[in-house]
This record gives structure tokens, C-alpha cells and sequence, in this order.
């Protein structure tokens, strides 16, 4: 199904969406800090947390550097996930070094790159050698885990754009 089969039959699409719609939250946190995100986890019990931008949560204490901000920050975003046994998927930009490139990996996030990079399980950057051109669709998924056994690689992928979906 594409973006215009379902605006030509929106309505039949809602109905279909409607028993998963009651299990989706979705909240403009702006200013939010881990702490609030730690109560919302206890309330809801979630399978998934998604928090785009998580570099922008607030995390409680005295930083000197934002690297040690940030290491803090992604230590809790962790934290919350082992205890809540669910999935924490943190957004965070890619710094200006991977602009117009495929593969992209753990030294080219924005901010305190070890300190994301030691926190993550696992980064995933979306790269794309032409991304200012409206025909390419091709995207490199580039794997980093960081840890000794950790696997490193990546994928080619091509967006499907009218369906908001990636195959290989």
C-alpha cells in the first residue's frame, strides 16, 4: 500500500489502524528530562521507546563538559531500558564529517562521540553519497556495536518513500 491508496480510501485505513492505535502514544517532550521518561515507563509498561533527539533530554546533575552530560544522558536512556525490559531507540544527528557520505560511522555522531558510542548497544547511521539529489534512493545502513565481539558492516537499502519503508 502506497501514501495515495490510502488517501483515496482514508477511512477504511483508520478503521484498520484503530486496534493499534490505542497502544500509541505519542508526546511532544520538549524540555522533558529522564526522569519524567522513568515514571511514563513505570505507568505505561512499553514494548518500545522511541525519543527523537535524545541529546535534547534534560538529565539530572552537575556536568562540567557535555561530553559528560551526554554519557550521563545515554547511560540513562540504557538504564531505563534494562529496567523497564523494553526497547530505547535514540535519534541523535550525525556531526557535519558525514555529510554527503554513505558510510557513516560511530565517530562522525554529533557531541560526545565515545560517550554516545560506549553507551549505545548498537548505532545505526543512515548514510547516502547524493542525498540533495530527489532521485536517489539509496540508502547505507552502517552497523557499529560497540564492543570487542561487536559486528561492523553495513547494508544497502532502498527507500520506498511512498510506503515509508527500506528494502535489500
Amino acid at each position: 500500500v502506497d501514501v495515495h491508496e490510502i488517501e483515496l480510501h482514508k477511512e477504511e485505513y483508520i478503521e484498520k489502524f484503530k486496534p493499534y492505535a490505542e497502544n500509541l502514544y505519542v508526546y511532544d517532550c520538549v524540555g522533558m528530562n529522564l526522569n519524567e521518561v522513568e515514571q511514563w515507563a513505570y505507568e505505561f509498561e512499553p514494548d518500545v521507546i522511541i525519543m527523537d533527539q535524545l541529546d535534547k533530554f534534560y538529565v539530572s546533575g552537575e556536568y562540567s563538559r557535555d561530553d559528560l552530560r551526554l554519557g550521563a544522558l545515554y547511560t540513562g536512556a540504557r538504564e531505563i531500558a534494562k529496567r523497564h525490559n523494553c526497547l530505547v531507540w535514540a535519534v541523535s544527528q550525525c556531526s557535519a564529517d558525514g555529510d554527503g557520505l554513505a558510510a557513516i560511522d560511530l565517530s562522525m555522531l554529533a557531541g560526545a562521540k565515545t560517550s554516545k558510542g560506549s553507551e549505545a548497544d548498537v548505532v545505526i547511521g543512515i548514510g547516502s553519497t547524493s542525498h540533495l539529489q530527489e532521485d536517489n534512493k539509496y540508502r547505507q545502513f552502517n552497523l557499529s556495536k560497540n564492543k570487542i565481539n561487536g559486528w561492523h558492516g553495513s547494508v544497502t537499502a532502498m527507500l520506498e518513500a511512498e510506503k515509508a519503508m527500506f528494502t535489500v
